[in-house]
């Protein structure tokens, strides 16, 4: 409990290796894990008992994202894919290897339509979230992309990366609407305001800024 800082459970050995990223669905039932043994392991938090794995990534898996309905799963991997999983079955429904790099980032639009994944490879992919179709891409960033987050709306979308550069981007048409240039270390996340007038960026010399 938050308010008084009480463990009310725990997963012990949740993994193999360590735990690269936690989300939670927006039921809050329910718990996705990603870890550097190459699974997603979906959490029951009502019976704490582990749920589920979603097998099939050969490389540590670095995040993970439920959709906005959450019936499916999307996770980013080291192995250079995006996988998006049937969240009742843990059925692959799309592997989705466009990306030449790592992929470090990886999540739904808020109305469910889009994906957008990225990485090593300095790119920004858009794909059909239904199809998993690739629609376009976004280039602009010179070294890793370590974050994405989507505006409200999903008509935006702001990455962060080890080039020490924030991007906005029309997510319908991947034009590049501002960039953020020479922060003083490594972008290592990014997070739009509700109402879509600011953006949070985290960096590796233990900032938080506001644009």
């Amino acid at each position: 409990d938050p308010e008084n800082a009480q463990k009310i459970g725990e997963f012990k050995n949740a993994h193999s290796s360590h735990i690269n990223a936690l989300v939670i669905n927006s039921e809050g039932n329910q718990l996705a894990s990603c870890s550097g043994d190459f699974l997603v392991r979906l959490w029951d938090f009502d019976i704490v008992l582990q749920s589920r794995d979603f097998e099939g990534h050969e490389g540590p898996v670095w995040t993970a994202a439920f959709s906005p309905d959450g019936t499916k799963v999307v996770s980013a991997s080291s192995d250079k894919t995006v996988k998006v999983w049937e969240r009742d079955t843990a059925k692959v429904l799309f592997n989705l290897t466009d990306h030449t790099a790592p992929v470090t980032a990886a999540l739904f639009s808020p109305d469910g339509k889009l994906i957008a994944s990225a990485g090593g490879d300095k790119i920004i992919r858009i794909w059909d979230a239904t199809t998993g179709k690739p629609l376009r891409t976004c280039e602009g960033h010179t070294g890793t992309i370590t974050c994405l987050d989507f505006s409200s709306d999903s008509k935006r979308l702001v990455s962060g990366s080890a080039d020490r550069t924030i991007i906005l981007w029309d997510a319908d048409n991947a034009a590049i609407l501002m960039t953020i240039p020479d922060n003083p270390s490594i972008v290592t996340s990014v997070a739009f305001r509700p109402n879509g007038k600011q953006i949070a960026v985290g960096n590796i010399d233990q900032t938080i800024r506001l644009y």
